[in-house]
């Protein structure tokens, strides 16, 4: 399935995510349709294997999300782990009806 690219401007929010006493920052960008196209996180230090573990899992997800691959099939393809509990948390995120990019 050929990549829909996110537009430029796209609405997104941005939450607090805890995992087995971790705590991290994870942007979802959405396309107009409401549908997850992109995800950033932050909140290791910045350099350590787990904060670049955050960051390409991210690029990862969202390549998925942008070739068509729904979060139910990435989750269904994971183990149990923080990457995992990353594709939960977008699940549970929804852009609010009639939102618009900033």
């Amino acid at each position: 399935m050929p990549r829909t690219k996110p537009d430029q401007r796209r609405y997104s929010i941005t939450t607090d995510v805890d995992f087995e006493g971790h705590t991290w920052t994870m942007t979802v960008g959405f396309y107009d349709d409401g549908s997850p196209c992109e995800v950033f996180a932050a909140g290791s230090k910045v350099g350590t294997l787990m904060d670049t573990a955050f960051s390409d899992a991210c690029v990862l997800i969202s390549l998925l999300l942008q070739h068509g691959i729904s979060l139910a099939e990435i989750k269904k393809s994971l183990g149990f782990g923080y990457v995992l509990c990353m594709v939960e948390e977008i699940e549970s995120i929804n852009p609010p009806d009639g939102a618009e990019a900033l």
